[in-house]
């Protein structure tokens, strides 16, 4: 399992590390062909993402990180506010991810409280009503724990996984053991 509370500090995203990888993942997945990537400064002044392409066409793909280590953490007042001032401010977007450095609980019958996942759903059915009062057509996307450390394993986040998280995970190759059968081999520093 990856461990975020291992991020290194990165100069160029001041706020918090975990802003800064989701920035560089994000910058990875043009949207399409020709768009431009903006990486935005300001904390409490950045319009409710942390960065966004745009297309050539003028739409737009927004990022919202927010790092929390557990589902019972996760702020929903604060990603709230966060989609009303996206909503607000960029009357293009047309697509966005929100970050969470965990994992979200699932909904378990018996069990007391609202669920990460119910909240998640909740959430992203007012958003969607907001956006439409707009006149805006929003897919909001998460991107939890588990789907980032995915993502990271990909071949095209490459050096990612090394310069934020310290780790060096070489590709998966394929040795033959001593009795024939094939072994899989992975290193971490």
């Amino acid at each position: 399992m990856l461990d975020l509370s291992n991020l290194r500090p990165d100069p160029a995203a001041l706020r918090t590390p975990f802003e800064g990888l989701i920035c560089c993942f994000a910058r990875r997945f043009p949207p399409e062909e020709g768009a431009t990537f903006n990486w935005i400064a300001g904390a409490g002044g950045d319009g409710g993402l942390e960065a966004y392409w745009t297309t050539p066409a003028g739409d737009e793909v927004g990022y919202q990180a927010k790092f929390h280590r557990s589902s019972g953490e996760v702020d929903w007042s604060k990603i709230d506010a966060s989609v009303s001032a996206v909503l607000t401010s960029h009357p293009r977007l047309t697509r966005y991810v929100v970050a969470l450095a965990c994992d979200l609980t699932d909904e378990v019958p018996g069990r007391r409280g609202k669920s990460g996942r119910a909240h998640w759903r909740d959430h992203k059915a007012k958003w969607e009503t907001d956006a439409l009062a707009r006149n805006m057509s929003v897919a909001f996307e998460l991107w939890d724990l588990s789907e980032i450390e995915d993502r990271l394993t990909q071949s095209c986040a490459q050096g990612l996984r090394s310069y934020w998280l310290g780790e060096l995970e070489l590709t998966r190759c394929l040795i033959p053991a001593f009795d024939g059968a094939m072994f899989s081999m992975e290193w971490k520093e």
